[in-house]
């Protein structure tokens, strides 16, 4: 499967790229992207992942100046108390070894 990372052809697309890049077989793109991802994901250094994050966050912003919301962040503190919480359930398990 082609990778599309760059324009091979600059200037406008025309009406029969467009179409063409619209009627992709988009379940292999995505499966071709998660393949990607989790081969990353596991040679992936400590400084790769903190670049990679400010990427997305510098991407998110500007997308949308105002994100994360009032709304995300109270929902992503909830997550991060309930995965404390579950975590603190079970340190006794690693504590031991």
């Amino acid at each position: 499967m082609a990778c599309y990372t760059v324009c091979p052809m600059p200037g406008r697309p025309t009406a029969a790229q467009i179409r063409e890049f619209a009627g992709r077989r988009w379940d292999l793109v995505r499966a071709a992207k998660k393949q990607h991802w989790a081969g990353r994901a596991r040679t992936m250094t400590a400084t790769e992942r903190i670049a990679l994050s400010s990427s997305m966050w510098a991407h998110a912003r500007s997308v949308d100046p105002l994100f994360p919301s009032d709304a995300l962040r109270a929902e992503d503190l909830r997550h991060h108390r309930e995965l404390a919480q579950r975590l603190r359930r079970v340190a006794h398990v690693f504590a031991s070894r």
